[in-house]
């Protein structure tokens, strides 16, 4: 997966859109649409073979990270705690 590419852009806008309704504690079905998208977009991703299950880990990763960093202090979790959880 290239980083320069609109699939990543895509795919890193749907997370920080997640992470922010998370943040802001929106729950229910606005939640719920946020995951769908980046899930759904993440699995048709590894399905059509565009990416790995490990290179999505990563954009998440770091994805997840950049936001974090932008918005406060808080522990990001690393990608060996992230394999071993799924």
């Amino acid at each position: 997966m290239n980083d320069n590419n609109k699939v990543n852009v895509v795919l890193k806008t749907l997370l920080e859109e997640m992470f922010d309704a998370r943040e802001r504690g929106i729950g229910g079905v606005r939640f719920a649409r946020a995951h769908g998208y980046a899930d759904g977009y993440m699995r048709a991703l590894m399905e059509s073979g565009l990416a790995t299950q490990e290179e999505l880990l990563a954009v998440v990763l770091e994805t997840r990270a950049q936001w974090s960093d932008s918005r406060h202090d808080a522990p990001v979790m690393g990608l060996k705690s992230c394999k071993a959880a799924v």
